[in-house]
């Protein structure tokens, strides 16, 4: 039992619909993002794959995981960017550039 529900996207929200959840108890949030769902175009080969990471720099946040990944691919085939505050654990940022080599 239930007296309301939060949805953080329209997405969620139409889900929590399709489900059988009550619209008149069930309100949207503004709390998360919503995306583009549609169909992404087809990504060429030759074109390195690009993956993101935006947040805090910091240990528990993982960031040396997606930095190993990322060196574990073929060489030239990704492209990792990474945005964040580089001053918040300076030994930590240190090590990450150290492990991601030159670019």
């Amino acid at each position: 039992a239930y007296d309301a529900m939060i949805a953080p996207t329209q997405f969620l929200r139409g889900a929590y619909v399709r489900n059988g959840f009550s619209e008149q108890h069930l309100y949207l949030s503004r709390f998360g993002v919503d995306i583009d769902r549609s169909p992404k175009p087809v990504r060429v080969d030759s074109v390195p794959l690009t993956i993101g990471f935006i947040g805090q720099i910091a240990a528990h946040k993982g960031t040396s995981l997606i930095v190993q990944a990322a060196r574990a691919l073929p060489a030239g085939s990704t492209r990792l960017i990474i945005y964040g505050p580089e001053d918040q654990d300076r030994e930590y940022m240190r090590s990450l550039r150290e492990a991601a080599g030159p670019e």
